[in-house]
């Protein structure tokens, strides 16, 4: 968590922790919202706005992090002393807004491609076709590039053209209604609204039904909470997230047939009053 540079992989553990604790507290009949439970929330949002993001703000900026290079550090950094750095009230600054609360939603990308699409007829696949490149192995396409869909959103954001995503220098995000919209226009984006939320209903049943073994656990816990992390949307209408969980579900289909058993938690059963 703390080596790395995205801020997810941090506020995620705050995350998991919240919900064994609403679990723990649903278990004993317990109260949920008390003075304490308010308390740690303000804590935590204190901590994600005013530690969190700006030290890996401070330390994309210190490392020369390049995104296009597929996110390294190009200049020599210490994790301590940038950390010592937004302590003491030394952190640095990217363009535009430096707070967590800025990035809780999809409406202001999901407006601007929706109004790029109606106002000036933008249409385009290639998007989508870059992101369903990303499932193919890369043992059967060695060449297979990094993640683009994000470059080429912020090239078009920013020059005009999805083209110039070699000079991008952020991954950007469009909303799923806006970038299926901009696929197929309004009868698309309504279709893949039904083919997700069908889709997800028929995925969420077939990790629950084998919850006991370790490797679907580890799927279905970021599933779950996948509603939480909305606001790092998606830039195909959905497909290569469908695409990804089809995947999952063949291999864990496979895995079960020819390995029963394997990686299974054995359950005994309690009754209780």
């Amino acid at each position: 968590m703390f080596y790395g540079f995205y801020k997810g992989p941090i506020m995620m553990n705050f995350i998991y922790y919240l919900l064994y604790y609403f679990l723990d507290k649903k278990y004993h009949h317990k109260r949920t919202v008390t003075p304490k439970f308010i308390m740690g929330i303000i804590v935590l949002f204190l901590a994600i706005d005013f530690v969190i993001y700006p030290f890996n703000t401070t330390k994309r900026i210190e490392s020369g992090w390049d995104v296009t290079m597929g996110g390294i550090a190009t200049q020599s950094y210490s994790n301590f002393q940038v950390l010592k750095d937004v302590l003491t009230g030394n952190s640095k600054s990217e363009i535009g807004e430096n707070t967590a609360s800025g990035r809780l939603d999809a409406v202001e990308p999901n407006a601007f491609f929706y109004k790029e699409c109606c106002k000036k007829g933008l249409r385009t696949t290639r998007i989508a076709k870059s992101n369903l490149e990303m499932l193919v192995p890369r043992f059967i396409k060695p060449d297979k590039h990094d993640s683009q869909a994000g470059l080429m959103v912020y090239a078009y954001a920013t020059t005009g053209s999805f083209e110039n995503y070699d000079t991008a220098v952020s991954n950007n995000y469009i909303g799923q209604f806006a970038s299926a919209y901009l696929i197929g226009g309004g009868l698309l984006a309504i279709l893949l609204a039904f083919v997700n939320g069908w889709f997800t209903i028929i995925y969420y049943n077939f990790l629950l039904k084998r919850i006991n073994n370790i490797i679907v656990a580890m799927l279905f816990i970021p599933f779950v909470l996948s509603a939480i992390m909305a606001f790092e949307e998606i830039h195909d209408g959905g497909v290569l997230r469908t695409g990804y969980n089809l995947v999952m579900m063949i291999g864990i289909s496979l895995m079960t047939k020819f390995l029963p058993g394997f990686l299974t938690i054995k359950v005994k059963n309690v009754n209780s009053k």
